[in-house]
């Protein structure tokens, strides 16, 4: 395929717009329930108390969490409680997939009495993690959020939010803008990070076939047949990859011997336009990756190709993508990570019934699929339970959870390498089964 044959966007599919499914948890922790009661008491020593431990609240770091009762089923809770001082006359707080776009008015922040500091709480499990931001309405101007014309407005609005500044954690959001992340105790967390280095150089970009851009980071690949037989991960949407720090925590995992040395091929996803054209199912990406890229950097890395040393992976469309690169192309990848696959379109799932209604799937014998949603996706949940019991009745290695989040590159970064290290783990050559480590 060459640049002049890229699909063209086909009338470009929305997710289908979906009623959260229950109330958003919202709930009022201890703090400021006390810190209420003293700033409306009346009584000036009180007050003066209220606002010295407010500013102590602030400069402790925010969100601000909190001991809560146990769910009714036992997991364990925390009142997480986001702070923002500002004068504005409104302020909004744009959680990944706790506020409802639909239902603003549920997001809008609510100021202490007599200060300018805002709060809002919710009562989360301690799993949870999300990323998120804050959108201020200055006196006299319109509410970004209710000056949107559209959806695509909206987006845009919500998308233009501040990053928290009392909290040291964050990832890149859209565009580069810097989002707050909030992690409870018990949220996973990565051995290999995956993190943002501020003095790390831009990648270098290679034309690869198909006018596409790929980078390449050889993950403690020597020279030799090392180079030759080492795994390949091709990664969709790289420069976003890039940007969150993705090959130091791939080098890291092999340095700990935790994952095989692979050759880290970053794939550029060429803009919004070209992203949608290619990754959205019908784009055909999955010939592209097979019968040209693969082809291309087995020349360039003198790789000897092997469906069993090579895994795709990708989120949202690129999850998608990676589903469809190893069920439709089986005879040249072996394997995919799937993170909160845009599910909600069906051609994954119809590969699938046609290959059983043919008796196709023992192509898929030795494919192994890593597949994660999150809870707080009810968009997505539903679908993806459904594709993995259908993938499940199928010869290929399926390994399907639920995280608590949403479709967040915060909740992302921290599974993808371990997904890898699953997929190739250290001490096994590839192809061997499991349980033949290399002692």
């Amino acid at each position: 395929m060459n640049q002049q044959n890229t699909p063209e966007p086909q009338g470009r599919r929305r997710p289908p717009k979906v009623p959260r499914p229950g109330p958003v948890p919202r709930a009022d922790g201890p703090s400021v329930l006390a810190w209420e009661a003293a700033l409306t008491s009346g009584d000036f020593r009180d007050v003066a108390a209220a606002r010295r431990e407010v500013e102590a609240a602030l400069a402790q770091g925010t969100p601000l969490c909190e001991p809560a009762a146990p769910a009714a089923n036992g997991d364990p809770r925390q009142f997480v409680t986001f702070l923002y001082h500002d004068d504005a006359a409104e302020v909004l707080l744009f959680v990944n997939r706790l506020t409802d776009e639909s239902h603003l008015e549920n997001s809008l922040m609510r100021r202490l009495p007599g200060t300018d500091v805002w709060h809002i709480g919710y009562l989360m499990e301690t799993t949870w993690r999300a990323s998120y931001c804050f959108l201020t309405a200055r006196r006299g101007a319109a509410a970004p959020w209710r000056d949107a014309a559209d959806h695509v407005d909206l987006r845009a609005a919500l998308d233009g939010g501040k990053a928290d500044p009392r909290n040291p954690s964050w990832c890149p959001g859209r565009g580069g803008r810097r989002l707050g992340v909030v992690a409870l105790e018990d949220a996973p967390v990565s051995p290999w990070p995956v993190r943002p280095d501020p003095t790390a150089t831009g990648p270098q970009w290679l034309a690869a076939p198909g006018g596409h851009r790929v980078t390449v980071a050889s993950c403690g690949v020597a020279a030799g047949d090392s180079a030759r037989t080492a795994p390949v991960v091709l990664l969709f949407d790289g420069e976003v990859w890039w940007e969150h720090g993705v090959v130091a925590a791939v080098r890291a995992a092999v340095a700990d011997g935790a994952l095989q040395p692979v050759h880290l091929v970053l794939l550029d996803s060429g803009g919004t336009e070209r992203r949608w054209a290619e990754l959205d199912g019908r784009g055909g990406i999955e010939d592209v990756v097979a019968d040209e890229l693969l082809p291309w950097l087995a020349q360039r890395l003198a790789w000897e190709p092997d469906p069993r040393r090579v895994a795709v992976a990708g989120q949202s469309l690129g999850g998608l993508s990676a589903l469809l690169c190893a069920l439709r192309r089986p005879d040249a990848v072996g394997a995919a990570a799937s993170q909160s696959a845009s599910l909600w379109q069906p051609y994954p799932m119809d590969v699938l019934r046609s290959l059983a209604a043919t008796d196709g799937a023992r192509a898929l014998a030795g494919a192994r699929i890593v597949l994660e949603a999150g809870e707080q996706e009810w968009v997505l949940t539903g679908p993806h339970d459904e594709f993995a019991a259908e993938l499940a009745r199928t010869p290929a290695q399926l390994r399907y959870q639920r995280f608590n989040g949403g479709h967040d590159y915060a909740c992302w970064r921290e599974a993808l390498v371990p997904a890898l290290v699953e997929i190739f783990p250290g001490g096994r050559p590839v192809g061997d089964p499991p349980g033949s480590a290399v002692e």
